[in-house]
């Protein structure tokens, strides 16, 4: 049959209000779908074998149905896609319309592959995904902001050379490829230092950058009243004037009620409350413009209840095409411990309306992709901390590397920050550049390895512990164990789902924890109103800013200008960003260490105690070497300059003290 015949019936049977039921129905409901092999299957009201016609899009395909049952296998082409049944002579549509909406575009997902070799770097694209195995079509570009323009050489349809360059920087190469459904964008970088090329990518170490990131975490939902996006950008200047580098933004897509935005009903959606997509760009504009980056934060692992795609679920049980989307299996896999179901089947972790994804289903897993790679693309952010990403990473581990893969072919710097153990190999052999400072007890996902006891509602940590000769115990083993992963640690006192450090601590007690995270490797974290001492736990919707008010006038106990002041010289001090650690473990009434690196060495002394103490610096023999009567040291901390003499004989610190101890002057 001809197909405009045919959609000409269809139609004609769907305005005649006195047609007969269908004969065959289709087993699975309309749906957006996210791959371009489907099977359509469906069955007849009655058991009559044969062979019949199903039209996709009007192309004819023949089908035989056994035992009043049939499927058929196809390949998506289109983004729009729609299967109606007509009988044996092809005349009469004996069906509903199926409508299948493809989610994405299914474009070829490419990897460039960036190396040296004898003096030119050799650009190879390779291949990862080509859905509908279309010929490419690539064309190379030296991007506008490279220090000087790249040259290129082609020596295939999918290789280049690339002459180094005489100028330092970092270059970009973009790569395009237009295929049936537009151009897409990936990326190539390196970075030239004299005779040195350090290539980043998904194969290659992490973009200098994350080591001199600086991080502002911050809720749109409660950063001030009613505020929203508009209400950031108006305070950037404040959050860069304190030395922030970094934005960390918890999620800010549609969700389904007030809080902090972690139950998710559609990823690729601005929630309307903070504002939409043209208060989005000002933002990122306003931030690049300090020197910024922007860090998304991402719900991977699960999504709301309330999500189109659970509540179909819900609606129409196994005819609905999200089925297999969610997580319905006692698997045994780690933190299982943790799984509730609910009266669906859905698995949770430990909020029944945040329900888990099923990454053993290739579509969930394109879902995300899609999802994580669509705000990088429309808003150039700079990275993600993925949320709950230790349940992903206990499901199916290799996602990550997936994750990376795409993600850093099309911006290599990304930033990819994981909410899971930092102390753990895995978290980095899976992909992942930095992860949380949380101990490696399994017995809780998320106990902070400064905590003695986990506590929903307060801070149990080494600096309040009871027992004053404990807390070096503790702080020892907190920042010792596992030292080969301390530079990919997030560093924190407060963040979204802790207490503030002041309500059990007290101020001294939280600017010395404060001083440590500055003082230690890792990336260091501020989470929004620590800067000036605000005490609403980050649950509440209680606004944390005034609008009409500079941050730093709201600063009541003189806070601003101490944070200010350690972000300052941790960036002054390059022992301080990438310098080794070192522990001295001689002593037990002081928690002490040396950060060096090749041009600083600069020695941390903590006293975590309720009084004061004396120590003896020369049981450190490194100390011994660098000290004469004559040498001048200085206090980073506290601008107080010392005389070798003096640090010969004992050396006093006050309770909660922290000192950075340097030399300033070797006689």
């Amino acid at each position: 049959m001809n197909p405009i015949i045919a959609i000409l019936l269809t139609i004609a049977f769907f305005k005649n209000p006195d047609h007969e039921e269908p004969k065959f129905t289709w087993l699975k409901k309309d749906a957006t779908v996210w791959s371009v092999n489907q099977t359509i299957k469906g069955k007849s009201t009655i058991s009559q074998n044969g062979n019949y016609w199903i039209y996709h899009n009007g192309v004819k395909n023949n089908i035989v149905v056994q035992n009043g049952e049939f499927e058929l296998p196809v390949k998506l082409k289109e983004i729009h896609n729609q299967f109606w049944m007509v009988d044996k002579q092809g005349s009469n549509v004996i069906s509903d319309t199926l409508t299948l909406e493809l989610g994405y575009k299914p474009m070829p997902i490419l990897k460039p592959i960036l190396e040296s070799n004898d003096g030119q770097l050799i650009l190879q694209v390779r291949t990862l995904e080509n859905p509908l195995e279309e010929e490419l079509a690539l064309q190379w570009e030296s991007e506008t902001q490279n220090p000087e323009r790249l040259k290129f050489e082609k020596l295939s349809p999918s290789n280049i050379s690339v002459a180094i360059p005489s100028r330092d920087g970092d270059y970009w190469v973009n790569i395009s490829n237009r295929s049936k459904f537009g151009v897409q964008s990936f990326k190539a970088m390196f970075r030239k230092q004299g005779e040195d090329v350090t290539v980043f990518g998904a194969d290659n170490p992490d973009h200098p950058w994350m080591d001199k990131a600086i991080l502002y975490q911050l809720s749109p939902y409660n950063f001030t009243e009613n505020g929203g996006l508009d209400a950031i950008t108006e305070k950037l200047e404040d959050i860069a004037d304190l030395g922030i580098n970094t934005l960390y933004l918890q999620p800010i897509f549609l969700n389904s009620r007030k809080g902090q935005g972690y139950d998710i009903v559609n990823y690729f959606k601005l929630n309307p409350a903070y504002g939409d997509e043209e208060n989005l760009r000002k933002l990122m504009e306003k931030a690049k413009q300090l020197g910024m980056k922007v860090l998304f934060d991402l719900v991977i692992n699960h999504s709301s209840i309330h999500h189109p795609y659970a509540k179909d679920r819900i609606q129409h049980g196994k005819l609905s095409h999200y089925d297999d989307y969610y997580h319905t299996t006692f698997d045994g896999a780690k933190y299982s411990s943790n799984y509730n179901a609910d009266e669906y089947g859905f698995i949770n972790y430990f909020w029944k309306d945040l329900v888990n994804l099923n990454y053993d289903n290739e579509e969930v897993q394109r879902w995300m992709l899609e999802a994580c790679k669509y705000w990088v693309n429309s808003f150039d952010i700079d990275g993600y901390r993925f949320d709950a990403i230790w349940g992903v990473m206990a499901r199916k581990p290799e996602f990550g590397h997936r994750l990376r893969e795409e993600l850093k072919a099309i911006k290599p710097d990304i930033f990819m920050l994981a909410e899971a153990k930092g102390r753990e190999a895995d978290v980095y052999n899976n992909g992942y550049d930095a992860a949380y400072d949380w101990t490696s007890d399994t017995l809780w996902v998320s106990q902070w390895s400064w905590e003695y006891e986990y506590n929903e509602s307060e801070n149990k940590t080494a600096f309040n512990h009871p027992e004053s000769t404990k807390r070096v115990e503790i702080l020892n083993e907190a920042i010792f164990d596992n030292l080969e992963y301390a530079h990919r640690i997030l560093r924190f006192t407060e963040n979204n789902d802790l207490p503030r450090f002041p309500v059990d601590h007290g101020l001294e007690r939280s600017k010395l924890a404060s001083a440590l995270v500055f003082s230690l490797p890792g990336i260091p974290m501020l989470y929004q109103g620590q800067e000036i001492g605000a005490l609403s736990h980050p649950y509440t919707s209680k606004p944390v800013f005034a609008r009409e008010a500079s941050i730093a006038s709201l600063d009541e106990y003189n806070l601003y200008g101490y944070y200010q002041d350690l972000i300052k010289k941790r960036k002054e001090n390059p022992a301080l960003i990438k310098g080794e650690l070192i522990p001295l473990r001689q002593y037990t009434n002081i928690v002490g260490f040396w950060r060096k690196s090749q041009i600083q060495e600069i020695l941390v002394l903590i006293n975590p105690g309720d009084s004061p103490v004396e120590i003896d610096l020369q049981k450190d023999q490194t100390f011994k070497g660098k000290n004469s009567p004559k040498t001048i040291w200085v206090d980073l901390l506290n601008n107080t300059n010392f005389l070798g003499v003096e640090l010969s004989e004992k050396i006093k610190l006050d309770s909660y003290q922290i000192i950075w101890l340097a030399v300033k002057e070797s006689r």
